[in-house]
């Protein structure tokens, strides 16, 4: 006896949907003619969708960073349905917080420029219950810099380092961090909370100064147990600078002890500069960023384009 094929009358989930042969039953053999094959009809089947068995959020990062700006604060989180063959694998998103993320049909979150964390969810639409979660947790995106990287201290005093705590993206926004400080050798140099280093033996250690989101900066501080005199101030700064750009001054008092650095720009309105040395440009022109240290001094020239 050689059975057919069983074909579907439709592709389609449901219940007694018709069943046909192709070929025909047959039989064949030296006694088939003994037989009379009758050929199966009103043979039905029922068909059941296949469900969704699994969601998994593939690109789901676990924190970000939005920028002041508000350009850029968005991302398109995919994820993948398993079986391959589901019936049905539309996915419904949706954001635990939409004050801080949206998420739209297609996994489009947008940040709404506040803090915090939200939970992103993925579920399956087909009524299986299946889904997945990422929660991510959402920062400013903050940077921090010092204008020094090297600082020569004598042993017994005290030191407070200026750092420039601001978003790249919105220079002219005021933005706040809580900064940690951390020395890597306290018994050499030892920092407050508040950016103030006191040189405690000779020796060298790294102060680290980290905002909330994590990003740092990080100062090498050598103690020594002489005062020495600035001699030589170095500063590195653009000679252009774009409106609406912010960038940073690096200066360089050599070996010089305890030497503190100041920043004054001559026209303001066209150039500003903070006491960290952050340059901020707010209209075309030019200006001159003067930086002192222990007595000493240079000046800049710096156009706005």
């Amino acid at each position: 006896l050689t059975l057919g094929t069983p074909l579907f009358a439709s592709a389609n989930a449901g219940t007694n949907i018709g069943i046909n042969f192709s070929p025909a039953f047959s039989i064949s053999g030296g006694d088939a003619a003994n037989y009379s094959l009758v050929q199966p009809t009103g043979v039905t089947a029922s068909i059941t969708a296949s469900k969704v068995t699994s969601v998994t959020i593939t690109n789901a990062p676990a924190s970000f960073s939005y920028k002041a700006s508000g350009k850029g604060n968005t991302l398109t989180l995919t994820a993948s349905v398993l079986p391959a063959n589901a019936a049905n694998k539309t996915l419904k998103w949706t954001s635990s917080d939409a004050t801080i993320a949206t998420v739209n049909s297609a996994g489009l979150v947008t940040f709404k420029n506040k803090e915090g964390s939200v939970t992103i969810k993925a579920e399956a639409a087909d009524g299986s219950g299946k889904s997945a979660s990422k929660t991510i947790k959402v920062s400013r995106n903050v940077k921090v810099s010092s204008p020094v990287t090297t600082v020569y201290l004598k042993k017994g005093k005290s030191l407070t380092l200026p750092v420039a705590v601001y978003d790249s993206s919105a220079p002219k926004k005021t933005v706040t961090s809580k900064l940690t400080w951390k020395s890597s050798k306290s018994s050499v140099a030892k920092v407050t909370q508040k950016g103030k280093i006191t040189a405690k033996k000779k020796g060298k250690a790294t102060i680290t100064v980290t905002a909330h989101n994590g990003k740092k900066a990080t100062i090498k501080i050598v103690v020594v147990t002489k005062t020495a005199k600035v001699t030589k101030l170095t500063v590195t700064a653009p000679k252009s600078i774009k409106v609406g750009k912010t960038a940073l001054l690096k200066v360089k008092t050599g070996k010089a002890t305890g030497a503190k650095v100041t920043f004054k720009s001559s026209k303001k309105s066209v150039l500003k500069v903070d006491k960290a040395g952050r340059l901020i440009a707010l209209k075309k022109g030019k200006a001159t960023i003067t930086i002192k240290a222990g007595g000493k001094s240079v000046k800049k020239k710096i156009t706005v384009k």
